[in-house]
């Protein structure tokens, strides 16, 4: 389990333009109440913000795995339609065949025969 008086640091740098437009926690009035520290909150409300957070964690994990298998779900869909159309295809001995060439058509069969393909 991660210890919640950790921060985690993010990559990058702040510019003093993105500084200086920083907002306040308590957002930019005075209606809204101080959102407090995690370190400043008491066992109970530590507990709490870190439920709240675990359900929105899992939540988006949930809805995430959930579009991934939708997503591959219609990629299996795609897969089996060019399958099935690729199978719909004469084979090369019907195809000899339908030009006139009983020979090759014949030596197709018997390779495929060999091989245990048919």
């Amino acid at each position: 389990m991660r210890d919640p008086q950790r921060r985690e640091s993010r990559p990058g740098t702040i510019r003093a333009a993105d500084s200086e437009n920083k907002l306040q926690a308590g957002g930019p009035g005075p209606s809204v109440p101080p959102v407090p520290d995690f370190a400043s909150m008491n066992t109970r409300g530590q507990h709490v913000a870190m439920e709240y957070w675990r359900s929105g964690y899992q939540y988006g994990w949930a809805a995430g795995f959930a579009a991934a298998e939708a997503a591959q779900a219609e990629l299996d869909r795609r897969a089996a339609a060019v399958v099935s159309a690729a199978t719909r295809h004469p084979d090369l001995a019907t195809l000899a065949e339908r030009r006139g060439e009983p020979e090759r058509a014949e030596r197709q069969r018997r390779i495929l025969a060999e091989r245990g393909i048919v």
